[in-house]
């Protein structure tokens, strides 16, 4: 198995585990009260930059150093969404613990 091969594997639990995460916190009551509230609003916040300035940075890459192909280019904006994701899970998993 070759390094971008288990890269992506790891992305995709990763992905997993996030969602799971996000999904118990804002379905119970948890994340319906003010505390829950604040510590999504902080995980959106956190979050939505990602793919954003990652797309800025793979068409930076693109116009200046070299051509990304297409097929390349739809591989990273899938791991951008993977990454908003588990960003997404991460501060909710570790906001849950520190508020």
């Amino acid at each position: 198995m070759d390094a971008v091969m288990l890269i992506g594997f790891m992305l995709i639990i990763l992905f997993i585990v996030s969602l799971v995460i996000s999904w118990k916190f804002q379905y119970r009551a948890e994340g319906k009260d003010e505390r829950g509230k604040q510590i999504l609003n902080t995980a959106y916040t956190a979050a939505f930059p990602v793919f954003p300035i990652g797309w800025l940075l793979i068409t930076l890459y693109d116009d200046f150093v070299a051509a990304v192909p297409f097929p390349i280019y739809k591989k990273l904006m899938w791991i951008l969404v993977l990454l908003g994701f588990i960003v997404h899970g991460a501060v909710i998993y570790f906001l849950k613990k520190r508020w």
